[in-house]
């Protein structure tokens, strides 16, 4: 049996430092397709992300490579796990 991974919350993301550095480019509210754009996903992932959460192994590359900080600033419970 494979191990569960946790998914996060998109929320956390949303309210991180990328909010911001979306806002600048654009002056508005970051639009889904901003956020895919961004996020370099397309915005059906993005949609899934906000039901179900963010996927752990995205949410890494996420945190490193799109918005330049570590996971665990981003989503406290990263080395905790997440408990459903």
């Amino acid at each position: 049996m494979s191990r569960r991974l946790p998914k996060y919350s998109w929320v956390n993301l949303v309210e991180t430092q990328a909010a911001p550095i979306l806002m600048s480019d654009t002056y508005l509210k970051p639009t889904i397709l901003d956020w895919a754009r961004f996020c370099e996903v397309d915005s059906v992932t993005i949609y899934r992300w906000i039901e179900t959460g963010v996927p752990e192994v995205q949410a890494d590359r996420i945190a490193i490579k799109c918005v330049g900080m570590h996971p665990s600033l981003i989503w406290p419970e990263w080395f905790g796990g997440v408990s459903e």
